[in-house]
């Protein structure tokens, strides 16, 4: 990870960080400024659009670089980031299909709802477990969606406690990392907000740091969690042998 820092920093910026914060800028516009103007709101489908193609791209472009399979260039190891959108939308979809069902019924409230969801919210997110290798099954094996599914559940058959743990702690030390972070943003947010003043559109310097440390702490989880699948996976290649 270390090593790679160097560029993965930059692409995460580029395709992530970027349009993250220019879709929180614009979509913030749209809901708090009467006064903007009315073009503005046509702005958030392609910036929503940039948004999850970069995903994909980051996500593609980490586990080619973490797994030693990246293009002899930055630029060669991109195209074919942006080559593998198409798949890798695909397989991301049929990935948290399994999570639709129990956040529909939790969404919906009530007691009936709950009782129904949390069951197959536990189903679901085993489910999700036993399919995180099949991004990088596709992006490095070229496979396609549904091989990349069949494959994902062959590796992981037998594991998945230990890999729901693992990733489990991943996500706890991130949590923890963000709200330190986000406390300490507030607190210097507000100090800004009080030294500048109530900006006219809302949008004032105090408004941009928040949405900055946000928009960065979120496309840093993304790279991590694209370096740990794509390190998972090849564990678990190397523990089967193919």
């Amino acid at each position: 990870m270390n090593r790679n820092l160097p560029v993965l920093a930059p692409v995460a910026a580029a395709f992530l960080f970027l349009p993250q914060l220019l879709l929180a800028r614009v979509g913030g516009l749209a809901a708090t400024d009467r006064a903007a103007e009315p073009g503005s709101t046509i702005l958030l489908l392609p910036l929503l659009a940039a948004a999850v193609v970069g995903q994909v791209v980051v996500q593609v472009f980490a586990t080619l670089l973490s797994l030693g399979a990246a293009r002899p260039t930055v630029g060669a190891t991109l195209a074919a980031s942006f080559a593998l959108v198409p798949r890798g939308l695909m397989v991301s979809f049929v990935q948290s299909l399994p999570l639709l069902p129990p956040a529909v019924l939790l969404a919906s409230g009530g007691t009936a709802g709950t009782i129904m969801g949390l069951p197959l919210l536990a189903i679901g997110l085993w489910v999700l477990v036993r399919l995180l290798p099949a991004f990088p099954v596709m992006a490095v094996e070229g496979a396609g969606v549904v091989e990349a599914v069949e494959r994902s559940w062959r590796l992981t058959a037998g594991r998945t406690g230990g890999l729901a743990g693992s990733l489990a702690l991943l996500l706890l030390g991130f949590l923890l990392l963000l709200l330190v972070t986000l406390a300490a943003t507030g607190i210097l947010a507000s100090l800004v907000g009080a030294l500048t003043g109530p900006a006219r559109e809302g949008w004032g310097l105090a408004r941009w740091l928040e949405a900055s440390v946000q928009c960065a702490l979120s496309a840093a989880l993304a790279v991590v969690l694209s370096v740990f699948v794509a390190m998972l996976y090849g564990r678990l290649r190397a523990a089967a042998g193919s």
